[in-house]
């Protein structure tokens, strides 16, 4: 894991985990101090398969390679901790956590629920059932989810209270193929999420003009995702979303800056700087993982 600085580029290592596994789920916490992440390891009939959550102490960071903490392990086989997102008091943390469902010793698919988890005590209970990659409003007043309909797995976007009560829709199931990462803006008044596939009036899904340098990358996503490009939405209010992007690339991770003024993007091939509107585009000469992207104000500037 990566901390870059969005004005010069500059590049240093935070934390390289051992073994072969993949590092995701990127979250700061409110004070900018310290970072928490999952990490992945291993496969099917793998007894040590699954994923756990991890936090380090950024403060630590430039004396050394501080060591991260342990804060939830998966329970069983095939379990995955995921999606992140920190309480604005930074004492609590909304979790996903992925059942494997496990058949005569055949990997069956999943179940997902969102937990509350109490970083002091390590209490957890069950926020919404069904649901994944969580965001919390900085005035902890609304979450923000992806619910994925158990029967027919099509998803939509929600809000709710922090208690999984008086959840409302933003999207309805089958308006996307795929929803993730819905990030509120600092101010709580717009959700930014990023999708694939949208049958909603004003999708531009047909991808970049012809003759755009971008425009050479979408085979490479057509056979790696059914030919449907990622793209940002953006709902202001609770309204309908609307589609910045038309940039044509596979798996989006978007984050806000802390003032509110841009998104940082990283997708499978490259990372950029944009306004919210989409407008203002800025490829990064950086290396890019779609595993997951977020920006602290750290000292005098931002990273």
């Amino acid at each position: 894991m990566l901390i870059v600085e969005p004005g010069s580029g500059a590049e240093r290592l935070l934390v390289s985990m051992p073994g072969e596994g993949v590092v995701g789920n990127v979250a700061v916490s409110p004070d900018s101090r310290s970072v928490a992440f999952t990490y992945a390891q291993g496969a099917f009939g793998d007894p040590h398969w699954g994923a756990d959550l991890y936090v380090i102490d950024l403060r630590l960071s430039d004396a050394g390679s501080p060591t991260p903490g342990v804060v939830l392990r998966h329970a069983g086989e095939g379990d995955h901790v995921e999606g992140v997102a920190w309480g604005p008091d930074g004492r609590s943390m909304l979790v996903t956590y992925r059942d494997a469902i496990t058949t005569d010793g055949q990997y069956g698919g999943s179940r997902t629920r969102l937990e509350l988890l109490e970083l002091e005590s390590g209490r957890r209970s069950v926020v919404v059932e069904d649901a994944a990659e969580p965001s919390w409003s900085r005035d902890g007043e609304r979450i923000a989810y992806v619910r994925t309909e158990p029967e027919q797995g099509q998803q939509s976007l929600w809000t709710a209270r922090p208690d999984g009560s008086g959840a409302t829709p933003i999207t309805q199931d089958g308006e996307f193929s795929i929803l993730q990462s819905p990030r509120f803006s600092p101010d709580g008044t717009r959700l930014v999420f990023a999708s694939a596939g949208s049958n909603l009036s004003g999708s531009r899904d047909h991808g970049p003009e012809e003759g755009s340098w971008r425009r050479a990358l979408i085979p490479r996503v057509a056979r790696a995702h059914g030919g449907i490009p990622w793209n940002l939405w953006v709902s202001r209010d609770g309204g309908e979303p609307e589609q910045i992007t038309q940039i044509g690339e596979d798996l989006m991770y978007a984050t806000w800056s802390p003032d509110g003024g841009k998104f940082a993007l990283v997708t499978d091939i490259a990372v950029y700087l944009m306004e919210p509107t989409g407008d203002g585009l800025q490829r990064l000469n950086l290396r890019a993982s779609p595993r997951g992207i977020a920006w602290a104000a750290v000292g005098e500037g931002d990273e």
